[in-house]
């Protein structure tokens, strides 16, 4: 399905999610909750995406398609475990606990 204003279908969805449809089942955007064509003066619901709204849902998808488990680095991880060759540097180890604790 094309964009429409920008707006991806799946993203509108999303929003209908998010916000209850307020449409009945199977009725097209223009119609009232009845299913019929919206009369002039008669209200339509409408939703606007905002282009930060686009990018997070965009990222969340990525997100959601990425691997939970990065399978090809814990396998190496293991590996120099099993060989001795797996080094802890602690400088390293205590310069992300302050980098994450913004210290």
């Amino acid at each position: 399905m094309a964009d429409v204003n920008g707006v991806t279908a799946s993203a509108a969805q999303l929003a209908g999610r998010a916000y209850g449809a307020s449409r009945a089942p199977g009725a097209r955007a223009g119609q009232a909750n009845s299913g019929q064509p919206a009369r002039a003066g008669q209200h339509v619901d409408r939703v606007v995406v905002s282009g930060d709204a686009q990018v997070a849902y965009a990222a969340l998808t990525a997100m959601r398609a990425a691997p939970e488990i990065r399978v090809e680095h814990v396998a190496a991880l293991r590996r120099a475990i099993q060989d001795g060759t797996f080094r802890v540097d602690p400088e390293r180890i205590a310069l992300k606990m302050l980098e994450r604790t913004g210290a």
